[in-house]
């Protein structure tokens, strides 16, 4: 097997050499540059599976270089490492380079070899894709990045000490991604004596998990480019996919799981379509995709893997994964219509596919959708939720789905 090759950009030898003692074992085939221009030299003349550059360098700083990086080389994984931290640049980073992680100077050895292995893990794993998916990924001039806003709030809620103003404060830097937040904490679904009317009100009432959630669903589904295809029914995706989450939330609290899971239920099911969003800004004729699923009264997947030969959720899944989203997250999305499949996590995969048979059951069927997939009789009993009857769900979360999406 091929050697991985990993290489560090720095401006300081000391580091460099650092990296050399620390990594000479580990097999991998390591390269030291002391600039970007060096560093952009050698990605030209050989394959690099990872770069970590650093932040502060004269010339071209990291954000700069990890920019021309993506762009040059877009599968490559590409890191900070960093001991400043000033959250206006590493924002930037974020947000041009769109980087994997963050590594702070100085650096646990340990932890350092470990994100490393883990960014070559996920590096395999995409690199395993069918020849179709890796086709439609190679025709995207680079990977769509997570929206700079919401990786600025994920920055600032990793502070313990982070307060709602805080959060709130970085949300109304786009006042209609704040607007849309407002309105959906306002929804019946989370039963409101009185109404919201400030964003610091919704973060309190929420609590953060939730509202990054919101605002990485709604900056995705709000996004310009998201409803490239003639003919795509931005909207409807939109309120299926939103009112999904809201169910899997729902379901998961029912089910007796824990509140950081219940959050985790509610992101996944939110972007379990995020693949479908993609399909229609990158490939030609995917609306048709859609309306003709509909017409013959069959799955999405069906006309999806005829035509293209992958689907919209392998799609997803590549690309929750690119994000660098948790493994149950990306399994989710992957196998949300068979999730006897899964393979990290059944019971988060088992309880997505039931709210979304739920949400097509509850009226959101368009011509985004298809026909409904088929429900997996051990769905219910993987995601824990013991005695609960579908038929008895269908009716009640018809209100549930509606209390949801309302006025959205």
């Amino acid at each position: 097997m091929k050697a991985a090759t990993i290489l560090f950009v720095d401006d300081e030898q000391g580091v460099l050499n650092s990296v050399r003692r620390l990594l000479r074992r580990e097999g991998w085939n390591l390269l030291l540059a002391n600039s970007a221009a060096e560093g952009l030299q050698i990605l030209g003349e050989q394959q690099v599976d990872v770069v970590v550059s650093d932040m502060m360098m004269p010339e071209m700083d990291g954000a700069m270089f990890l920019k021309q990086v993506k762009s040059l080389y877009p599968t490559t994984v590409r890191m900070i490492l960093t001991g400043f931290s000033g959250r206006e640049m590493v924002s930037r980073a974020f947000s041009e380079a769109d980087i994997h992680e963050i590594i702070t100077k100085p650096w646990d050895d340990a932890e350092l070899k470990q994100i490393l292995h883990n960014a070559l893990e996920q590096g395999a794993d995409q690199g395993r894709v069918s020849p179709q998916l890796r086709r439609i990924i190679s025709q995207m001039q680079t990977l769509p990045a997570l929206p700079a806003l919401y990786q600025e709030l994920r920055e600032v809620t990793s502070d313990k000490e982070v307060s709602a103003a805080n959060v709130a404060q970085v949300i109304v830097k786009d006042p209609s991604i704040a607007a849309k937040v407002v309105q959906i904490a306002n929804s019946a679904f989370f039963g409101q004596r009185r109404q919201i009317d400030t964003m610091n009100n919704a973060v309190v009432v929420l609590g953060t998990g939730l509202i990054e959630t919101l605002v990485l669903s709604t900056s995705l589904f709000s996004s310009p480019d998201g409803g490239g295809a003639d003919g795509f029914d931005q909207p409807g995706l939109w309120r299926h996919s939103i009112g999904c989450g809201f169910l899997a939330h729902e379901l998961a609290r029912r089910g007796g799981w824990a509140k950081k899971r219940q959050e985790t239920a509610m992101l996944a099911g939110t972007l379990h379509e995020i693949g479908k969003l993609i399909c229609a800004q990158y490939l030609p004729g995917y609306a048709q995709i859609l309306e003709s699923a509909t017409a013959q009264g069959v799955a999405v997947q069906e006309v999806e893997r005829s035509q293209t030969g992958t689907t919209h959720s392998e799609v997803g899944a590549y690309l929750a994964d690119w994000w660098n989203m948790p493994d149950s997250i990306v399994d989710a999305i992957h196998y949300h219509d068979d999730p006897s499949q899964a393979t990290v996590d059944r019971p988060l995969a088992s309880l997505i596919h039931l709210a979304d048979v739920l949400a097509q059951s509850a009226g959101t069927q368009d011509k985004n959708l298809g026909r409904s997939p088929d429900l997996d009789p051990e769905a219910v009993e993987q995601a824990g939720l013991g005695d609960l009857a579908l038929d008895v769900m269908t009716a009640e979360f018809q209100d549930l789905f509606d209390s949801a999406i309302s006025n959205l």
